[in-house]
């Protein structure tokens, strides 16, 4: 006698596990200052955060058009 094939029940829909809320100082949650993070990370978030409050050089108004050679005197002959 063959066994009866067992029938998987319908899985519930798994929940999403909450992630602990980031914290302002970091996008992985870690505070700057605190320890957690390398003096070489520290160094780069506080390079990163000195380039954002730094204005940009202020472009040129006009670029300088290319000089081109004058005809002569004359024209073309």
């Amino acid at each position: 006698m063959a066994e009866p094939k067992l029938t998987p029940e319908p899985k519930p829909e798994a929940e999403p596990v909450a992630e602990p809320p980031a914290s302002p100082g970091t996008p992985d949650g870690r505070t700057p200052g605190d320890g957690s993070e390398t003096p070489a990370e520290e160094t780069a978030d506080h390079a990163e955060e000195t380039a954002d409050e730094t204005p940009a050089a202020e472009p040129s108004p006009t670029p300088e058009p290319p000089t081109t050679p004058e005809p002569p005197a004359g024209g073309p002959r």
